[in-house]
């Protein structure tokens, strides 16, 4: 087997046209992968816009945690008051909260 004869320029341009090819090749996936960056930094910055900071994540919950410690002292409250008053309208019955009240009116 012999190789075939190609002339020094026709193999020069053979392999320019070659590196070329794979120029335009290489510049398209290039251009795909910045792209695809590109939509990979917009996302995350539509993202990041709906998005909290830690720090105010952290100061939002404290707060409503206080509000609702609040909240739950004061039903504790009233429902300890209304235990009482359950207790004593049991207790006395509705003629002794008549005259409990017949007291405090005629004391003042």
């Amino acid at each position: 087997m012999t190789e075939p004869d190609v002339s020094l320029r026709e193999y020069v341009d053979v392999r320019l046209r070659g590196m070329a090819e794979a120029l335009v090749l290489a510049r398209a996936e290039l251009d795909r992968r910045l792209e695809d960056m590109n939509q990979f930094r917009e996302e995350n910055r539509r993202q990041a816009a709906h998005s909290v900071g830690r720090d105010v994540h952290d100061s939002d919950v404290a707060r409503l945690e206080a509000l609702i410690a609040v909240e739950r002292e004061a039903r504790q409250r009233a429902e300890g008051s209304l235990s009482t008053w359950r207790f004593i309208a049991l207790f006395l019955g509705l003629p002794g909260i008549a005259a409990l009240i017949l007291q405090l009116t005629s004391a003042t």
